[in-house]
This record gives structure tokens, sequence and C-alpha cells, in this order.
């Protein structure tokens, strides 16, 4: 069913061009399917980045900030600590929203975050996301995916543009993905 987890995480497609009524009708046995790509390359251990998502996602294979380096005041070091090194959250998604301007130091933490644990950082730019040629959609949840796969710390920068009167679908559209990701 085009809703079910194989479709709507992008695991599997239909052929090109079977989108009429007449393939609808016809069994799942009948019909024809095949595996996205990137499931592909996962699956054959091959580590590379999505290329719907090259131009706007970087992904940092071996981060390099440390957090004892970064001008965080003992406080905010200490509690970021205690929850990336806790043994109850060791197993949980941990979700940080950074506030403040651009260039205030939120990657550097993030990227810090990623080196800790020992993942790789995948940064998603939505500002470039929002005017791709793809459904925004289907970048978003390509992304969540991509970042499950290379076991990867999703850092997502410019959500402010998602707060604009003209993108609430999108701001709708993230949230739920971001729910349904952890």
């Amino acid at each position: 069913a085009r809703e079910s987890p194989l479709f709507r995480y992008g695991l599997i497609h239909s052929q090109t061009g079977e989108r009429t009524v007449e393939h609808s009708a016809r069994s799942l046995l009948a019909r024809s399917f095949c595996i996205d790509e990137q499931v592909l390359n996962f699956l054959l251990d091959r580590s590379r980045l999505d290329d719907r998502l090259v131009g706007i996602c970087e992904w940092v294979e071996e981060p390099i900030a440390e957090l004892e380096a970064l001008p965080l005041g003992l406080n905010h070091w200490q509690k970021l600590n205690f929850l990336i090194h806790d043994p109850q959250t060791e197993a949980c998604s941990l979700l940080f929203y950074f506030q403040g301007q651009d260039g205030m130091g939120q990657r550097e933490v993030a990227e810090a975050l990623a080196g800790e644990k020992g993942n790789s950082l995948l940064v998603f730019n939505l500002a470039k996301a929002i005017q791709h040629e793809l459904p925004f959609d289907q970048l978003v949840r390509t992304v969540f995916r991509e970042a499950w796969f290379q076991d990867a710390v999703l850092y997502v920068e410019g959500f402010d543009v998602l707060r604009e009167g003209m993108q609430a679908i999108a701001r709708e559209e993230f949230l739920k993905a971001l729910v349904e990701a952890v």
C-alpha cells in the first residue's frame, strides 16, 4: 500500500510510469517495485551521502570540535557531558534546540557532541531544502533516514526559515518527520 512504511520512508518505489488507475487496481504481485538506490548502498556497505542531499547537506565524517575546548560556561559543559555519558540516556535519541543568532557556536557544539559519541555529523540546511526541486517532505524523510543509515548526529541549520508565514506547511511536515524519527 502507498501508506506502508516501505513506501513512506522511501525504501522502495513503484517503477516509473506505473501511477495509473489500472496499475493501482492490479494485484500487489503484478506490480513492479525497485529498491531505493541509497538503501542498496547501505546494504552493500557503501558509505556516501545520498545524491539527492548533495547541496543541501554536509557530511562531517570525523568531527574535530571538542566539547572541552568550546567557550561554554562550566554549568553548560557539565550538563552536556552528563547527558551524553549518562547510561540512562545512552540508548535514547537526544534532541537539542540551540537558540541564538547564527555564528554563536551552535554547530560547533553539535559537532563536539557528535565527536564525543563517536558519530559523524550530518548538517541539513533548511533554507536550501525549501528551494530544492524535490518535494520538501521527501527531502526531510530522506535526511532523517540518511542520519540513521550513517549513524550520524543530525544538525539542522536555518530553522527560522520555517517560521516565515509562507512556510507553515513545510514547518508542519518537518515537525511531523521529527516526531516520527524519535
